[in-house]
């Protein structure tokens, strides 16, 4: 017993130095965990210990046997072999399904930003790679400035204040300009620093939207032409910024 405390422990300082000043602007690992439920009690606590170097997704689902797991995505520097080693140690059961490099790109010195749009032109994945890739501020603003040129007919963006560090607050409408009173729909996501998937979950709703309108999809037209819907897509830009750093 002894033995298996300092083992862990070891593991514990390993990490703890190895993670608690990492600097996230290098390419990092995704491990994606599935973790049954009566592990993941163990896995939360060994989450909470470095919840400052640890960027953490996590939600609930079902298996096909009704099975409750729960599922984690951790972004951690390129030794994440300490983790999986440590998660080992403790028995903690778990499958890695994904591994590759974070998707966001902070390395503004050494690459050429290029807009959502023509990222997602070149992979001709539109809507898709919107629920799966998370932006920078600057791509996410970007793209809305270019939305808005490519849509005048029916998109405005409108400047509705500064956030406390002075980066805008950008709210997207989208309707037809009608000679009457119009009811709205309001979105906004991003409140909390770390809901980068509601933030996605806009820009995927307003591609889709816009696309749809394109194609000339007449349910579409005529619900544009009685209801404009806002997206603030942004509300903390602030606490966004922090939270990928």
């Amino acid at each position: 017993m002894l033995r298996f405390l300092c083992k862990n422990c070891l593991l514990f300082l390993c990490l703890y130095f190895e993670f608690g000043n990492a600097s996230f602007n290098k390419k990092n690992d995704i491990l994606s965990l599935i973790v049954p439920h009566e592990s993941h009690n163990d896995i939360e606590i060994f989450f909470s210990k470095f919840n400052q170097s640890i960027d953490l997704l996590r939600e609930t689902r079902h298996d096909d046997n009704n099975k409750l797991l729960h599922h984690y995505k951790l972004i951690v520097n390129k030794n994440s072999q300490l983790i999986i080693q440590y998660l080992l140690n403790l028995n903690i059961k778990f499958k890695i399904i994904e591994r590759g490099n974070r998707r966001l790109n902070n390395d503004n010195n050494n690459k050429k930003k290029r807009s959502i749009h023509h990222h997602l032109l070149d992979l001709n994945i539109r809507s898709e790679n919107l629920t799966k890739t998370y932006y920078t501020i600057d791509q996410i603003y970007e793209w809305l400035n270019h939305t808005k040129n490519s849509y005048k007919d029916i998109v405005d963006l409108i400047e509705i204040g500064k956030s406390l560090q002075n980066r805008s607050l950008l709210v997207m409408k989208i309707g037809y300009a009608q000679n009457r009173t119009k009811k709205l729909f309001w979105f906004d996501s991003g409140i909390h620093a770390r809901e980068w998937t509601t933030i996605s979950t806009s820009l995927y709703t307003i591609d889709k939207i816009l696309i749809e309108q394109s194609k000339n999809n007449s349910l579409m037209n005529k619900f544009l032409k009685y209801y404009d819907i806002y997206f603030l897509v942004l509300v903390n830009p602030d606490g966004y910024q922090f939270s990928l750093l």
